[in-house]
């Protein structure tokens, strides 16, 4: 609910079993769009957007341009990311940190295909 998948600008990838909680924002342009002169400071930023396989996106949070997200990220909730993680990351905050790995045991849970 209420999510805006932004593409104009650059190509997104998002995997399969991908969740996306309401009020989630993935951008793959940002700036002051409207304004030339702040462009000549802050210039609109442009890039790809790739979120792997099996990953949560909490509510409320922004994936911005030239992000990967390996297969099986959790984003927390209210968590600008700005930065690429690898797989099996948990990552969250203002701006995206990693939290932690999953430990062994979870990533066998998850991937035994019993």
């Amino acid at each position: 609910m209420n999510s805006i998948i932004n593409g104009f600008a650059a190509k997104i990838i998002i995997g399969e079993n991908v969740s996306i909680a309401q009020n989630v924002n993935i951008m793959v342009d940002s700036g002051p769009n409207a304004s030339p002169k702040m462009q000549r400071v802050f210039p609109i930023e442009k890039g790809p957007i790739k979120i792997g396989d099996n990953c949560w996106l909490g509510a409320n949070s922004i994936v911005m341009p030239n992000v990967t997200l390996g297969e099986f990220c959790i984003v927390a909730a209210n968590t600008y990311v700005n930065l690429s993680f690898p797989a099996f990351s948990i990552i969250g905050g203002s701006p995206a940190r990693l939290i932690r790995t999953f430990t062994e045991k979870e990533k066998e849970k998850m991937l035994n295909n019993d």
